[in-house]
């Protein structure tokens, strides 16, 4: 059975001879198709070897219209000679598939066209053995510079000036809503934007018409269209009224001002427009409104024909009777950490580290006022703020803050007290309570004896007293806790008015009397004698 075959494959081999094709290297040549004048282009060669491996290439450069400037390898190339009459190169490793041999510069001319040639095109292989090539040429064609119009024309009006190639800036009234722009290119190979259809807005519209060369530059052509604004600017109003209370309307009076009662919750502005061509901006005309206390602030606008609004407002206040307390009237805390004082809403206190929680009650001083309170659940040491927030009836707030100081473990607290246990003004007995203000009334005196105590013997005191005492002087006594935290004490001093003594002017009065008295009688008695006579 193996004899068959081989005598087979002897005559299939004589029969059909082996056909071998001639070893070559196909050269390409990728360029633009276009560049700017003068400008630098890039021309990429590769080489495809075929029917054997490619070593070597060697090939003559040829550039006319244009100069060459550089030829880059690629990697793995090796030049025997590279210049602008043509190179020489080897491969370090031979390539059976295409391969990158490099990039060509030239520069381009002025105008017209450049050609690049790659000619005497040769290569070779692993043995030494010479590949034929072909002879690859592209022309690369300088990009037109021409950028301008050979004509420009509106529908509906004439330009001005004229239209000129070299005249940029035009000019033209329109009575219409819209135009359409027509314009031509002096160069075929240029493009425009800007012209077709355009919609006008009252007034001047800037419209530009842009013609881009083909090589990029650009050049601008400017249409300033005036569309004449007819259209009416009335935007008054005709009359104006409300349904609670009055106003005295004028057209050319934009504010009022409306008091109504607490218990109107609502008002109907009624209005009419001056000029049929104007309207209403939505929501903003005659309606209902539902009124809260206090300002209310109502806009009617008006928008003329040419979109020009005006507004009127009208100021409703609604009488506000709600309470607008929003103090506490007490405020307890255990551990004992704080003095309270409504008037007082920011604290600060200390408590040890076997302090975890704190139990916090607290009362407002109307009834009708809400609180709430956020933190001081769980204490971490270091820094803890609670925050109690009192809303008013009329839902204005105030804010009371402890800032509270969880100690580390092991470490002493210190104390927060800084009140008085007692205080004597020139012997005078203060009654002390939760306030913080006290008047007592002095015999006169220049200065003031002060004789203060604290709650805490840790805690310090400092005085600013009056050089002198007078009617009105006020004493202020500070009382500093051990913690640092402070309570400030203000007493107002009046001195009794002395008693003057009226002896003196009495006997003056009696001298003056018995004087006069003794002057009458000599004068009586002188004319009693007279008539004697």
């Amino acid at each position: 059975m193996k004899k068959r075959i081989f005598i087979l494959s002897i005559i299939f081999i004589c029969f059909f001879p082996i056909v071998t094709k001639a070893a070559s290297v196909s050269v390409s040549l990728s360029c633009p198709s276009s560049a700017k004048a003068s400008s630098t282009v890039s021309c990429t060669i590769k080489a495809t070897p075929s029917g054997a491996d490619l070593k070597g290439i060697q090939s003559n450069i040829k550039i006319t219209g244009g100069t060459y400037e550089t030829l880059s390898l690629s990697s793995g190339w090796t030049a025997y000679s590279n210049s602008s009459s043509g190179f020489s190169l080897g491969l370090n490793s031979a390539k059976t598939t295409t391969v990158t041999v490099g990039t060509l510069k030239i520069k381009m001319p002025s105008s017209g066209n450049a050609v690049v040639s790659l000619t005497n095109v040769a290569g070779s292989d692993s043995s030494y053995a010479t590949l034929s090539g072909n002879s690859p040429s592209k022309t690369i064609k300088v990009q037109s510079s021409v950028n301008t119009l050979s004509s420009l024309s509106i529908s509906g009006g004439t330009l001005s000036p004229a239209f000129n190639s070299s005249t940029l800036s035009y000019s033209a009234t329109i009575n219409e809503a819209s135009i359409t722009i027509k314009a031509t290119a002096s160069d075929s190979n240029s493009k425009i934007s800007g012209t077709g259809k355009k919609n006008l807005n009252y007034g001047k519209n800037t419209i530009s018409v842009v013609v881009t060369a083909e090589d990029g530059s650009k050049k601008t052509y400017t249409l300033n269209i005036t569309r004449p604004d007819n259209r009416s600017t009335n935007n008054n109003l005709k009359s104006l009224s409300v349904d609670k209370g009055s106003i005295s309307f004028s057209k050319d009076t934009t504010t009022y001002k409306v008091n109504v009662d607490e218990n109107v919750t609502s008002i109907k502005i009624s209005a009419s427009i001056e000029d049929t061509k104007a309207s209403f901006v939505s929501g903003n005309g005659p309606r209902t409104v539902n009124l809260n206390y206090g300002d209310n602030k109502i806009p009617i606008k008006v928008k003329a024909e040419n979109g020009s609004v005006k507004t009127y407002t009208i100021t409703v206040n609604r009488k506000d009777i709600r309470s607008k307390d929003s103090s506490l009237s007490s405020l307890n805390i255990e551990p004992e950490i704080i003095k309270f004082n409504s008037a007082t809403t920011t604290y600060n206190a200390t408590v040890a580290y076997e302090v975890e929680t704190l139990k916090i009650s607290y009362e407002v001083n109307d009834s009708k006022a809400k609180a709430t309170i956020k933190g001081g659940e769980k204490l971490v040491v270091g820094n803890n703020e609670i925050t109690i927030t009192v809303t008013a009836e009329n839902q204005s707030k105030t804010e009371y803050k402890i800032n509270v100081t969880r100690q580390k473990e092991g470490e002493r607290v210190l104390n927060s007290d800084s009140t008085l246990k007692s205080l004597k003004i020139n012997g005078k007995e203060i009654s002390l309570n939760e306030s913080l203000t006290y008047t007592v009334e002095l015999d006169k005196e220049d200065i003031a004896v002060i004789n203060a105590i604290t709650n805490q013997e840790t805690s310090s005191i400092s005085l600013n007293n009056p050089d002198k005492l007078t009617s009105g002087s006020i004493i202020s006594i500070k009382v500093t806790a051990e913690n640092g935290s402070e309570t400030t004490y203000l007493v107002s001093c009046t001195l009794k008015v002395e008693e003057k003594s009226n002896t003196g002017l009495l006997i003056i009065v009696a001298l003056i009397t018995a004087v006069i008295t003794e002057l009458i009688n000599v004068i009586i008695y002188k004319t009693v004698l007279s008539k004697r006579k």
